[in-house]
């Protein structure tokens, strides 16, 4: 999970066309979406491959527990 993973964040973060960056984003929600929404801005969260979270907000760029998520 980890190289592909890192593979779409990092095409998300360092795309500058807003096309190439909806569909980065569209790609990772399809394959790391989840049914928790973030606490700060009610954006769904992604499924994180750091071992002390389990949750990403891609728009705030936070990490969050489980108890942490809505």
């Amino acid at each position: 999970m980890k190289r592909g993973y890192a593979q779409l964040l990092e095409r998300y973060y360092n795309v500058k066309s807003p096309e190439l960056k909806q569909k980065a984003k569209e790609q990772i929600y399809k394959k790391y979406g989840t049914n928790k929404h973030c606490i700060k801005c009610g954006t769904q969260l992604l499924v994180t491959d750091l071992k002390e979270y389990q949750y990403l907000c891609l728009k705030c760029d936070e990490n969050f527990y489980e108890f942490e998520t809505l």
